[in-house]
């Protein structure tokens, strides 16, 4: 008689989605002269995010501007990689940039929808300005199973035979 293996459910990090988004900052510079820009800011940014911009200087500053345009571009390209399936709200999501000790930026996603958070796995982000635009890339992964309840005979496993579940 063969012998035989039973591998069990393994997890592991899928795909979920991408995307992209480009700012032209003259566009936020405007939006913040047209309304106050506490408010814009109070719009767009988590409360995190307001607490750090309430930090810089001048709300004609370009640093608040850049501050805002960036975050409306990540925003917006993580909205772009969940979409339909999930809709975030602006204030479900909290960039959180490079770190003191060198970490890599990445975002915070905080829905009121357990399920949700329980689906979504890390949200990877890479975000450059320069002169007039802002642009930001996401990748978005997803947990999933293995399921890998199979019976093989101890020759191997059989490649592709695991049924994925996300």
């Amino acid at each position: 008689m063969p012998n035989i293996v039973r591998a069990s459910a393994i997890g592991h990090l899928m795909l979920f989605g991408i995307g992209v988004d480009i700012v032209h900052l003259p566009r936020i510079a405007a939006i913040v002269k047209r309304h106050a820009s506490h408010k814009f800011a109070r719009r767009i940014l988590s409360a995190k995010e307001l607490e750090q911009w309430s930090c810089l200087q001048g709300a004609d500053d370009p640093k608040q501007v850049r501050f805002l345009a960036v975050r409306w571009a990540v925003k917006e390209a993580v909205y772009k990689a969940l979409y339909p399936t999930i809709k975030p709200t602006w204030k479900e999501l909290t960039f959180l940039g490079l770190s003191p000790s060198g970490e890599k930026p990445t975002v915070s996603f905080v829905s009121p929808t357990q399920d949700v958070n329980q689906k979504i796995g890390p949200i990877h982000v890479s975000v450059s300005h320069d002169s007039d635009y802002a642009v930001a890339y996401v990748a978005v992964e997803q947990f999933c199973e293995d399921d890998l309840s199979l019976e093989t005979q101890t020759t191997g496993l059989e490649r592709g035979s695991a049924n994925r579940l996300c």
